[in-house]
């Protein structure tokens, strides 16, 4: 995913908020939806990447079979997409390029849904991960006293 960020010039969110419709490898371009000022863009999908991205889809595909099999394989969608597509949460195409390990209750309807990577299993090793309360405790600023104030 690291490559990924740095190849495409993804932002964080963006990479884990990456749908399956939105990269397109005959093209060899990502689409991101929702940029800054809300609107969309194209960036480039690194060749170098295209194998490494296919294998990580395909376990995002078996994944998917396996929830659908099991009577789930829903995903997050916006409140007017659903209205307009009923059945596109369950579609191949609107799932998660990098899919949660972990089904989770949707606070608006109360289904079972597989979302994506939370954003702190992404973080790197050197940055502290935050504690439960949310609480980050970091040492205060010594200002020392500018010699024109002395």
């Amino acid at each position: 995913m690291g490559q990924l960020l740095y190849g495409s010039g993804l932002r964080l969110m963006k990479c884990l908020r990456l749908r399956v419709k939105d990269v397109d490898f005959s093209q060899q371009h990502i689409i991101v939806r929702d940029g800054k000022g809300f609107k969309d863009r194209v960036t480039l999908l690194p060749e170098l990447l295209q194998s490494t991205l296919q294998t990580q889809m395909g376990y995002a595909q078996a994944l998917h079979k396996k929830d659908l099999a099991d009577g789930y394989g829903r995903t997050s969608l916006s409140d007017a997409l659903a209205v307009k597509y009923p059945n596109a949460d369950r579609e191949w195409g609107w799932q998660y390029v990098f899919p949660s390990t972990k089904l989770a209750v949707d606070r608006r309807d109360g289904l079972l849904r597989r979302h994506h990577l939370h954003e702190y299993e992404q973080r790197p090793p050197w940055r502290p991960q935050p504690t439960r309360s949310r609480i980050i405790n970091t040492p205060p600023l010594l200002v020392s006293p500018s010699p024109c104030l002395v």
